[in-house]
């Protein structure tokens, strides 16, 4: 195999050591060229493509995705998807600092001629990089000019330069590949985003907007979203649907000084607040099952991305939210019960006068208008609860990329 190549290869297979490694523990990327400096880039890319180093980075993208995990999956997705241009755009920037531009146009004016452009051909077959003759044919003088053409210049690889190439190349392919995952996670999320939103503004008796997710091509990925998508749709057909039938139960009249001065009327704001409070149960139970049986699907799952991190916190404060919720509402339940008890115990001694309650007893008085105020505070509440859900989502939404 052509020395200059092996190196060349040896550089970028280097890089394909721990993937997961704490980033204290990786090289520091090569600060990007300045403007100045476009002209060096471009002969750097320039020898790069005349190497032939975009095809051994793709087949880098290959082997890296055999491996079993996200980071394999996503690999694989770049080997399929990313172009050569953006190989080329990634790696003419780590060799810049290690080779002139001077330098960098002789040696791609060597390797395109026509017998070291064998010699690469020969090179990469050996390596499976592609097909074709592993074993050409060379003469004597010809291997001599092959060698020649395709050695680099004396200064480059002097002074630890290549060790450093292959810490700046990990490097970059490690963020490479974190910035194309948040890409894809981003792209897949506009569809969510854009129905949660909708979603908070729904209004009771209002249609709940479509969901159509757009697969990312990475099955971990795909996996997480499939579970939000699922999660979110289940999740906001039973707010609605709740918000409906407490809207229909009229809790407003519950307390209506004409009810709270007859039997009948206290019968039937008793029969509602019953009827309340057993949906209320109900939507509970239901939140929670949705949510316990989203986060088994997570946890079954073999995604380990960041997205299913912060579904999953996201889920936790979920839970906390809807005990904190569910305490509200069977406070205010509670509330309006012993308001009514309270009216059903004084029947004779309350009075309707005009559209307003008249009591003999300034002691009734006092304890009807302090158990008001305790309504009142978690009425209060319940809209502090409602405010914080929807400004959660939304932090929740900028997180998944929004």
């Amino acid at each position: 195999m052509n020395p200059v190549l092996l190196a060349a290869l040896l550089a970028l297979f280097s890089t394909t050591g721990a993937v997961h490694a704490s980033d204290a523990a990786m090289p520091v990327p090569l600060a990007a060229p300045r403007a100045s400096d476009a002209a060096h880039v471009a002969a750097v890319r320039e020898m790069i493509e005349a190497m032939q180093l975009q095809r051994m980075m793709r087949h880098l993208f290959q082997l890296m995705g055999e491996m079993d995990d996200q980071q394999g999956e996503v690999m694989r997705h770049m080997a399929l998807h990313v172009s050569d241009e953006e190989i080329l755009a990634r790696l003419a920037p780590v060799y810049v600092p290690y080779i002139s531009g001077e330098d960098a146009r002789q040696v791609a004016r060597n390797f395109r001629s026509s017998l070291a452009q064998r010699d690469v051909a020969a090179t990469l077959a050996r390596a499976r990089i592609t097909q074709g003759d592993t074993d050409p044919h060379f003469t004597a003088s010809e291997r001599e000019e092959a060698q020649r053409l395709t050695a680099m210049p004396a200064a480059f690889g002097k002074d630890g330069s290549q060790a450093q190439i292959q810490g700046a190349s990990r490097a970059m392919y490690l963020q490479w590949s974190r910035e194309y995952h948040d890409r894809l996670l981003a792209q897949a999320m506009q569809a969510v985003r854009a129905y949660i939103t909708a979603a908070l503004d729904l209004q009771p008796g209002q249609a709940a907007p479509k969901l159509a997710l757009q697969p990312t091509g990475l099955a971990s990925l795909d996996e997480v979203l499939l579970v939000v998508g699922d999660v979110t749709l289940a999740t906001t057909t039973a707010n609605l649907t709740y918000a409906a039938d407490i809207d229909s139960y009229q809790l407003d009249r519950v307390l209506a000084p004409e009810r709270l001065v007859s039997a009948q009327g206290i019968a039937t704001s008793k029969a509602t607040i019953a009827k309340a409070g057993d949906r209320i149960e109900a939507y509970l139970a239901q939140i929670d099952r949705l949510q316990q049986s989203a986060l088994g699907r997570l946890q079954a799952s073999k995604s380990g991305s960041n997205a299913r991190q912060i579904i999953e916190a996201g889920m936790a404060a979920r839970y906390d939210f809807m005990l904190r919720f569910g305490e509200n509402q069977r406070s205010l339940m509670d509330l309006f019960t012993r308001v009514l008890q309270f009216a059903e115990s004084r029947l004779g001694a309350i009075e309707l006068r005009g559209e307003s309650l008249a009591f003999r007893d300034e002691a009734d008085q006092a304890m009807y208008l302090s158990l008001i105020a305790q309504l009142k505070k978690a009425s209060e509440e319940e809209s502090a609860l409602v405010d914080e859900a929807q400004q959660t989502a939304q932090r929740s939404l900028k997180k998944l990329g929004g």
